[in-house]
């Protein structure tokens, strides 16, 4: 009786979950008012700390994921010493103590539901509704910059919210969606999400979920073969091309997208002189980062001190440095570089613990950890919600999370 009981209001918690990540789409205060995404996050940490003291112990416990991110903030809250950023209750670091007590509640509630497919699917839905609903509203129609910011303040916030929707239904596509009615749904809202990250200009945002994909279906057999490796490069060299075609013909596209990715390719051959100037931003911005670094190579200036030295250098940008391996080195160091990613190997070597159990979670976990990686190149993603988010998914998956059907559904959504 308590077991059942117990599953039932861990199912309340899985759908006050669901909603909160519908209302980080819509609630906005252009479509639905920000104050109910607010209600909705306080309705699920309520609930699930209730949840908590309710059972306590009884729960499952996997906590190598929360105990691995706080040791982190512990790290970061030493390394402020010398450091000009300072704020804990503000800025980046408050960032940090959001991200542990959320993530550490979702942590708490979906180990043993079998739900993990369900939240993915809850991403994949939710995004191509947000995108349809735009599309209907008109608010996509007729644009000359880069779509997204009036949503969410910067269109780089709305392109990552639909990449990661697109990372999960490309798993889904992939793995889970039986059925040809739920692969034409898979389909459409992958159609729908590309065409808002077409708009958004987001390059990596394009170019994230796709590797994901090339991964998912490379390693879906286990070690790939010649055959199936040359079979699975050249239907994505095609489709790249395809891609290219439609960003560089289409002027709604090109506008927005294609003159930023033709740009970057001739930043990158060193071919004409006009490029993207967030380009060349970003290239300094890493040199100076790993000049500096070299300075304290150890461990580094400090939690967030790049930013202070960009704007001491540029005497213009307050800026993070667009890249997380140069954030973590500058900032902490080699010390801090080799905690925070030794994280991503132990994802990687438990791969070798569920060698001969189910392939699909190593798939997931080996094509999560090296997008997260190339992701990365281009952002900072330490305090990023969503990249955190991501890295707890991979993880219950190498607990089987991924393998398990859904309580009392069969696994059927």
């Amino acid at each position: 009786m308590l077991k059942n009981h117990q599953d039932y209001v861990k199912k309340i918690g899985v759908f006050l979950f669901q909603i909160y990540i519908v209302m980080t789409f819509f609630a906005q205060d252009v479509l639905l008012p920000s104050v109910l995404g607010t209600i909705s996050l306080y309705a699920f940490v309520g609930w699930q700390i209730f949840t908590i003291m309710l059972y306590g112990r009884r729960l499952p416990r996997k906590r190598d994921y929360t105990i691995w991110y706080a040791g982190f903030m512990v790290l970061c809250l030493f390394s402020m010493i010398g450091s000009p950023e300072t704020g804990i209750f503000t800025g980046t670091y408050y960032h940090l103590i959001v991200n542990l007590v959320l993530l550490s509640l979702i942590a708490s509630l979906l180990p043993g539901t079998g739900a993990l497919n369900r939240i993915f699917w809850t991403y994949s839905l939710t995004s191509g509704l947000f995108v349809l609903v735009l599309i209907l509203r008109g608010l996509t129609a007729d644009l000359d910059h880069r779509f997204g910011a009036e949503l969410f303040g910067n269109q780089n916030v709305f392109a990552a919210m639909i990449m990661f929707a697109i990372v999960y239904t490309f798993w889904l596509l992939t793995n889970e969606g039986k059925g040809i009615v739920k692969k034409l749904i898979l389909i459409a809202v992958i159609v729908l999400d590309y065409y808002a990250l077409f708009l958004s200009g987001g390059k990596k945002y394009i170019m994230i979920p796709v590797i994901f994909l090339y991964l998912a279906l490379l390693f879906r057999s286990g070690k790939p073969t010649r055959k199936h490796f040359f079979k699975t490069t050249f239907f994505f060299v095609v489709v790249a091309v395809f891609a290219y075609i439609l960003m560089t013909r289409i002027p709604l596209f090109y506008n927005i997208i294609g003159i930023r990715l033709e740009s970057f390719l001739n930043f990158l051959l060193g071919k004409g002189e006009n490029y993207d100037s967030s380009d060349v931003v970003r290239l300094n911005m890493i040199r100076l980062g790993l000049e500096h670094w070299l300075e304290r190579p150890i461990l580094g200036h400090g939690f967030d001190s790049f930013k202070h030295y960009n704007l001491k250098m540029t005497e213009r940008y307050f800026y993070y440095s667009h890249n997380n391996f140069v954030e973590m080195l500058h900032n902490h160091g080699i010390v801090g570089f080799a905690y925070y990613y030794g994280y991503y190997v132990f994802l990687l070597l438990r791969c070798r613990r569920r060698i001969g159990k189910d392939r699909k979670p190593n798939v997931f976990i080996i094509a999560s950890v090296i997008s997260l990686l190339l992701y990365e190149i281009s952002v900072v993603s330490y305090f990023e919600t969503n990249v955190q988010m991501w890295l707890l998914f991979v993880y219950l998956a190498s607990t089987g999370e991924l393998s398990k059907p859904e309580k009392g559904r069969n696994g059927v959504i």
